[in-house]
């Protein structure tokens, strides 16, 4: 299996940290937990994870191409936009957020403004009736702060 995992001693941090079996298991005993679960406890963002949870991803992942996912094929890179906008994508599994801009500013892919024209009037339409395309670049207060006291940043 790519996925080296203790479960023993992941229930010895659990006990010690007087959590129970539904924080990693939040449908039931017996379940497997989402890799995002995981994920969250050892980048230490939440705030029941344990000081020493290794962040290191050959901790428990053997270096395997196993790990990408089926989609990850030759010429994915050139490809990928729709599933990377879908709700669906799990991408933040193993990359960061920063990771989309990072790799686009690169490429020369992204402009001053990645939205193209006509989006400052226009945004408020799709983030009401799409929220979670906007989380999958920005952070969720990045309303609230570009639009202090309501008013129009600009």
């Amino acid at each position: 299996s790519p996925l080296g995992f203790d479960h023993a001693a992941h229930q010895q941090v659990v006990a010690r940290n007087k959590l129970d079996c539904t924080f990693c298991h939040p449908q039931g005993p017996g379940t497997t937990p989402d890799l995002g679960q995981c994920h969250a406890c050892h980048r230490h963002e939440v705030k029941e994870a344990p000081a020493k949870a290794p962040e290191r991803c050959t901790t428990c992942h053997e270096a395997s191409p196993d790990l990408e996912p089926a989609s990850h094929v030759l010429g994915w890179e050139e490809d990928h936009g729709a599933e990377a906008l879908s709700r669906k994508a799990k991408c933040g599994n193993c990359h960061e957020a920063s990771t989309c801009v990072n790799c686009h500013e690169r490429r020369g892919a992204l402009s001053d403004n990645p939205h193209g024209p006509g989006w400052r009037s226009l945004h408020g339409v799709d983030a009401r009736r799409d929220p979670e395309s906007c989380v999958s670049c920005h952070a969720p207060t990045t309303c609230e702060t570009c639009h202090e006291n309501g008013r129009w940043p600009w």
